[in-house]
Formats: C-alpha cells, structure tokens, sequence
C-alpha cells in the first residue's frame, strides 16, 4: 500500500543575518545527528487520517573555503532511518539495511548516499544549496546558518537579545534569539520563531497549494570556543491547509526536533 503524504516543504533565503567569520578553518569536519518526532493530522475527503513519523538523519559536513563575503561547505549523507504509522499502518525504511538498498522504490533516496553535495553562502544569501530533501524528516529546508554563531561572543551577556527576518515570495519567518547563559565552554540561546508559509511545491504529479501559519520555541547550545553549534531542541507546531485543483485539506503537525553535532 503506497501512502499519500502530504509534505510541509519551508524554504526561506536568510537575507537579515549579521555578517559573521567562520572560526572553524578549512578542511575541518563535524557530523550532524538529528532525530524528530512528528505527528501530523489531517482531513482529505472528509477522512480524517492521523500519521506519526519518527526518524534519524546523519550528515558530514565539511568546510571547503572561507572568505570576507561567505563560505563554502560540502555535506554528505552518511545515514537515514524513519518509521511512518499511517492509521495503524507501518511504514519503515533504513539505508543500512541490505533490502531497503535493493528496493526500486528507494533508488533516488540511495543516489545520495556517501554522495557529496554542495551549500555556498555569500553575502548572507544561500547562492547554492544542497538537494537533501529526501533526508529531511521535517519537510523543511535546511538552514545552514544555525550551525554557527552569528554574533561576536565578546558582545554576549545573560539577557542579550537579537532577531533576524528571512522572505521568500509570499512566505515569512521572524526569529527572536535570546542569551539564557554563558560558561566558559559554551553559549545557550532560546529561539523563539513565527512563520507563515504561503508555495506551492509539486509531489507525485501533483501540485498542492500550501497555506500555513506555525511558531517553534528552541534551545541551541554552541561551543564559545569556535562558535559551532553543540547540541539543539526543538518544538514546533504548524497548521493551515494544503489545496488542490480537487480539494481542500486541514492540516496540523506537532514536531520535536533533536540535533547533536560532533
């Protein structure tokens, strides 16, 4: 049985972010583990389906260049597993199992495996980004400025607050970040973040008209040393509908997002 799933696909270019330096130099590699829970409600046809997904992605990135306008990092996919329950239906899959890696179904999900791809910052605009969506368990777009400290550590102070705006078209998310602590190791910050997402995106020959509005509170942990971020928590809440030529369907989806960087 193949399952209709309807995917939030969320994609800003940050364009308000405070000039930053990269403290990590060329060459230097870390790997991202996250894991995210995600339960998502919604009525097609007048048949309410409720789907749970759990799921873990891990990533190596890699920091190819660095100059005064931007950088460059490669990432490569080393490793994906998610579970979809679908009205009591399970649906799992994991590029380390011998028969997930021979199922048709999964062949451009296995393309990208251990195949390295490219996200090129400039200016504080992402000009290149990689296409891992099909490694996002959340639908939304990667954002590879959170992996990285974007004020002067010599500037923070318990209750230091800041924000940054991103648009993309019709779509709009506002960020609020505050210092809730300072040791001599590490930065924390909660980040609270209001967006409205207003696209269309295509899935299956399909083309699906997005219109939502969600909030997500946060807490990022960064090493004061080099600014890269430690650890992250994150819970959100998104609801609206999807639309097509043929209906239209409520939706919502509570996630928690749980990331370690090594």
């Amino acid at each position: 049985m193949k399952y209709l799933l309807f995917i939030v696909v969320l994609f800003f270019q940050r364009d308000l972010v405070s000039a930053q330096s990269i403290k990590l130099p060329v060459g230097k590699k870390f790997t991202i583990s996250s894991n995210t829970d995600n339960l998502v409600e919604i009525t097609v046809m007048d048949q309410h389906m409720q789907m749970h997904s759990d799921g873990m992605v891990q990533l190596l990135y890699e920091i190819m260049s660095v100059n005064p306008k931007g950088y460059t990092m490669q990432v490569t996919p080393k490793r994906m597993s998610s579970s979809l329950m679908v009205n009591g239906r399970d649906q799992k899959i994991d590029t380390d199992s011998a028969t997930d890696r021979n199922n048709p179904i999964y062949a451009k999900l296995f393309e990208l495996m251990n195949h390295p791809q490219m996200i090129e910052v400039s200016e504080n605009k992402v000009i290149k980004n990689s296409q891992l969506a099909e490694f996002n368990q959340t639908g939304l777009q990667e954002d590879p400025f959170k992996y990285f400290l974007s004020v002067s550590v010599a500037n923070l102070h318990n209750g230091y607050q800041w924000t940054d705006s991103s648009i993309n078209g019709k779509s709009k998310i506002t960020n609020q970040y505050i210092v809730v602590q300072i040791t001599d190791s590490t930065v924390t910050l909660n980040v609270n973040s209001d967006f409205s997402i207003h696209n269309t995106v295509e899935q299956g020959g399909m083309s699906i008209e997005q219109n939502l509005k969600g909030f997500s509170t946060g807490n990022r942990i960064y090493r004061r040393q080099n600014g890269l971020l430690k650890e992250e928590k994150i819970e959100m809440t998104i609801s609206g509908s999807t639309e097509t030529n043929e209906m239209s369907s409520p939706i919502t989806m509570k996630l928690t997002i749980k990331s370690v960087v090594e």
